[in-house]
């Protein structure tokens, strides 16, 4: 994964540099990444980040202790889809 971060440098300073929402569509590899460079995760971690591929969405919220995640269904069965809206 060292090159993968290595890679994503630029789009992480982008990212940390924005003041609005933003959505970011990538690959279960890259997305571990990111996540794990706002979580503060070490890199020997990076791997075993738990990312779900196909249609979920990972919400991270910055607080005043750092970054929160929260995993969101987009098409659970039973509930409303956040398509929908």
């Amino acid at each position: 994964y060292m090159d993968l971060v290595t890679n994503c440098r630029e789009v992480v300073l982008a990212l940390e540099r924005m003041r609005t929402d933003v959505a970011v569509v990538c690959d279960v590899a890259v997305a571990r990444v990111l996540l794990g460079y706002f979580t503060g995760t070490p890199i020997e971690q990076i791997p075993e980040i738990a990312i779900s591929p196909g249609l979920g969405l990972v919400e991270l919220v910055r607080g005043h202790s750092g970054f929160s995640i929260e995993h969101h269904d987009i098409f659970d069965v039973g509930r409303p889809s956040l398509l929908a809206s």
